[in-house]
């Protein structure tokens, strides 16, 4: 990545904090520029481990939005297996229903 060049993750936090409500479609539509490997999965996992960590709300079933919860600040959260770390605030956020390693402490 070149200097200056915002990662698929880093430009969907940032979409996710403007907009406040979004939809998967819209995320890829707006910050995948097509060169991505696997932008839709990328993505995915991003929102589904911010909505485990309390960061985002799912609404609906079948047409899901993801709505901002808890705005942590302009830097990307970064997912992981068990946790996510916001480096904004160098806190650790649980992901729910998974158990946690020893290297989150």
């Amino acid at each position: 990545m070149s200097r200056g060049r915002m990662c698929l993750r880093a430009r969907a936090w940032w979409v996710i904090r403007r907009k406040r409500q979004v939809t998967l479609a819209d995320l890829l539509l707006t910050v995948s520029n097509g060169d991505e490997k696997r932008a839709y999965g990328n993505l995915n996992q991003f929102l589904r481990g911010l909505a485990e960590a309390g960061v985002l709300r799912r609404q609906g079933r079948r047409h899901v939005r993801w709505r901002l919860a808890r705005d942590l600040g302009t830097r990307m959260p970064v997912v992981r297996d068990d946790h996510v770390f916001d480096p904004n605030s160098l806190s650790v956020l649980v992901r729910a229903g998974r158990p946690r390693s020893r290297d989150a402490r």
